[in-house]
């Protein structure tokens, strides 16, 4: 099952053992999905870094599917950008929640509040919010090392590269070593800009170990004993205490912006995105693009072959009565009402347009039973137009992936999409977006374990 973390924070260890190793912490309002409970123990994987490990059974929150879609359904899901904030909770002691914490606040509409778990929680200041990395970063200063950790009173090197830039809405993996596989190169080393990673390791070897924050070229701030600021040089870190140097660089890489993590993972992992819908020209994919409204195309596939032999064109559906057409379409989603408007559609492409389709949204949308979605996806596939069509897969993946934020409608998310996306990807883009969450970023039970967008996730909301 999944459920959320209600702590400020949950410590997750290696093994199921208080002496065991702690090997991240899971944040008030992350998801996480509890895999089996033994005795005392709870084996758990993180929905956001795909991290497995125990926590205490007895911290495992048994709520209610209205509290799990808070955190899972379309709400705004505000992430805390401070350190760390106070939050009221009913009339009971406060809680400090640290930066990183989730909450299904939007943070636009006062009261911040929020109903949850039995209790309300109100936030007793809206939390500050950073202008760039290094600001945020320096709010660490001297917060003690601790491995596993990710908050103000205590953290690790990887925890706190991770945790800065994740107020940024920049998804880092949860270990160094993997975010030194993301972002770009910086080869040359006079070339680094604040807020470059630097990774390094310990001795001779060439295993990353370590990870920090670049001040500038000569400067770095980094979890080592305690978050602090040492000299960087192109050798590695000196320690501006120990007078000596303490890691050996290995490469420095600048974090890509959200949107061009997210690019770069679906053109290797889906470099042909196209609709599954079958036709041969524009005609047939109008009627198939209105046909699969709240029906799969997989439906609407094993249809259409014998609908489009009866009608293979707009003059010859114009004269087919509803009745005629809903004979082939009567195993589909609203058979009636599409049977209607396809027989209004035929007749209004032939009288308006010559029977043919119109390749502009105005016209489109001027069609019987075409709305904004439909006209969008023909000007997508049929003219290769710059068009994000926005359905329920493509509402919700945007949302989770942190593309979308604070919009309540269709509309809303696609100008968020329209203004991240470049235009000559727009169509490509809505075909991964749909796929992926036709088939792995689902609605009810999404196959985390299986995402190549994982370290990119906000969480299922």
């Amino acid at each position: 099952m999944i459920t959320i973390s209600t702590y400020p924070y949950i410590p997750l260890r290696e093994n199921p053992a208080e002496s065991a190793e702690m090997g991240t912490q899971i944040l008030f309002g992350e998801p996480y999905e509890v895999l089996e409970i033994k005795d005392r123990w709870a084996h758990v994987r993180t929905i956001m870094d795909n991290y497995e490990g125990y926590i205490d059974a007895k911290l495992v929150a048994n709520l209610s599917q209205a509290d799990i879609d808070r955190f899972t359904g379309a709400n705004p899901i505000t992430i805390v950008s401070a350190p760390f904030i106070k939050i009221a909770m009913n009339e009971e002691a406060p809680l400090y929640l640290p930066l990183g914490s989730r909450l299904p606040l939007d943070t636009d509409k006062a009261p911040y509040e929020f109903k949850f778990n039995n209790h309300t929680y109100t936030l007793i200041d809206k939390p500050t919010e950073y202008l760039d990395v290094i600001s945020l970063a320096k709010q660490f200063l001297n917060t003690p090392y601790l491995w596993g950790g990710r908050t103000i009173g205590g953290i690790d090197c990887s925890g706190f590269s991770q945790t800065v830039y994740r107020a940024f809405n920049v998804f880092l993996p949860r270990n160094a070593s993997a975010q030194a596989k993301i972002g770009t190169e910086v080869s040359d080393f006079n070339d680094i800009q604040p807020g470059d990673l630097a990774f390094f390791s310990h001795g001779e070897s060439n295993r990353v170990t370590h990870v920090g924050i670049c001040i500038d070229r000569q400067s770095i701030i980094h979890a080592s004993g305690s978050v602090r600021i040492d000299t960087l040089t192109p050798e590695g870190i000196y320690n501006n205490d120990r007078k000596l140097q303490t890691h050996r660089l290995l490469c420095i890489r600048r974090p890509q912006k959200h949107i061009d993590n997210i690019v770069s993972v679906f053109q290797q992992t889906m470099p042909k995105a196209e609709s599954e819908l079958n036709f041969n020209n524009n005609f047939e994919l109008l009627v198939a693009v209105m046909l699969s409204a709240q029906c799969t195309d997989k439906r609407v596939n094993m249809v259409t072959p014998a609908l489009f032999k009866a009608y293979p064109d707009a003059e010859s559906m114009a004269k087919a009565t509803d009745k005629e057409i809903l004979e082939y379409i009567s195993s589909i989603s609203y058979p009636n009402s599409k049977a209607s408007h396809l027989a209004e559609m035929a007749r209004k492409l032939m009288n308006d347009f010559k029977c043919i389709v119109p390749d502009n949204m105005d016209d489109l949308q001027s069609l019987p039973g075409v709305g904004r979605k439909t006209a969008n996806v023909i000007m997508a596939v049929a003219f290769n137009a710059a068009a994000m069509p926005v359905d329920t897969h493509v509402y919700r993946v945007a949302r989770r992936l942190g593309l979308s934020k604070d919009s309540h409608t269709p509309v809303e998310t696609e100008a968020q999409l329209r203004a991240l996306f470049p235009p000559e990807l727009l169509s490509t883009a809505h075909h991964w977006l749909l796929l992926h969450g036709r088939y792995t970023c689902t609605a009810r039970n999404p196959k985390c374990s299986e995402c190549s967008l994982l370290s990119y996730c906000q969480g299922i909301n």
